[in-house]
Formats: structure tokens, sequence, C-alpha cells
């Protein structure tokens, strides 16, 4: 990560793209003023885990600096994501407690 916060103080990033369970939201929480700091955005990676791209969504409406979230399409047996809608292009966030995920099997965990 230093060697990536020094490219963006050189001014050579643009956004910034680490997978979201790689990095975790914590690190995405923690380096996010820093990356605003520096002029840097922010697109956390989903790919592998329609899942993935609701917690994006979530980190991005918590955060900012997310310009988009990278969309993967998908389905699973394992959680009930529909909650979320989609409307004019846009993901609509649930209101529901937590990610607004409901768990059906404990393999989704």
């Amino acid at each position: 990560m230093d060697e990536l916060l020094k490219l963006a103080e050189e001014g050579l990033l643009d956004v910034l793209l680490m997978d979201i369970m790689g990095f975790g939201f914590t690190g995405w929480r923690k380096l996010m003023p820093r990356l605003v700091e520096l002029g840097v955005r922010a697109s956390p990676h989903a790919w592998g885990n329609p899942l993935k791209t609701l917690y994006i969504a979530q980190l991005a409406a918590g955060t900012g600096n997310i310009p988009i979230v990278e969309g993967v399409p998908g389905r699973s047996d394992q959680a009930d994501w529909s909650s979320y809608e989609l409307a004019d292009g846009r993901l609509i966030l649930p209101s529901d407690p937590g990610f607004g995920v409901k768990l059906i099997s404990p393999q989704a965990v």
C-alpha cells in the first residue's frame, strides 16, 4: 500500500482498485480519508461474487469517494438480497438492518 500511496502523492493514480474482501472494510474505511486528501477515487473490486457488489454499495454510501460500483450479475440460493432495487441505472440500498441481506443457508456466511 505504501508504494501505491507514493504514486498517488505524485499524481500518478486516479482510481485505486483493490478487492473488497482482500483489503476489507476496515482497510477501505481507514484509507478513504487519505485518498480524498490526495484526490484519488476508489472503486473496490467485486468480481467473483455478486454479494461483493452489495457490500461495496454499502461502503460507498458510508464513505463516499466511490464513483461507480462494479456490478457482478448472479444469484444465490444461500442469501436473499431482494430488498436491493435497480432504478434508472442506480442500485437503491435497503433500509433493513446490516447489509440488508437475509441469510437463507449457513453456507452463506
